[in-house]
């Protein structure tokens, strides 16, 4: 959906700060005492939670640096698994599964850096195994 909302403001030639400026007038009441804008929600999207067990403020893209580190976390496990499956029998798959889940650690690594989130995982790149 909000991949479709970007296209239409693209495709229309909307002007981004305008539409974001109603966003911000379209209040969500997320808990009794808590309430986000329809801004937030577009501009945070990719740190929101489709998880049911997760925590509200997962759910709704308040804990950026908690989505950073399941992503993280996730990334390196897949690297690990890859490496043990796949490693000698088809090293070719697992470079190129490998490089796809270490795109995705470095941009988490930079998000933690640019959010100042805790290191809780090291987004240090892993040398590949010939």
């Amino acid at each position: 959906m909000i991949d479709h909302l970007e296209e239409l403001i693209r495709a229309n030639h909307l002007d981004r700060d305008a539409v974001l400026g109603k966003m911000a007038k379209i209040h969500l009441q997320i808990t009794p005492d808590r309430v986000i804008t329809m801004q937030h929600v577009f501009q945070n999207s990719k740190w929101l939670s489709s998880d049911p067990e997760a925590e509200i403020v997962a759910r709704w893209g308040l804990d950026k640096c908690g989505i950073i580190a399941i992503h993280l976390k996730s990334a390196q496990e897949s690297i690990a698994f890859i490496r043990e499956r796949y490693g000698e029998t088809d090293p070719h798959f697992a470079e190129r599964s490998i490089w796809t889940q270490q795109a995705i650690v470095d941009e988490m690594t930079k998000e933690s850096q640019k959010s100042n989130c805790a290191a809780v995982f090291s987004g240090k790149r892993e040398p590949a195994k010939d």
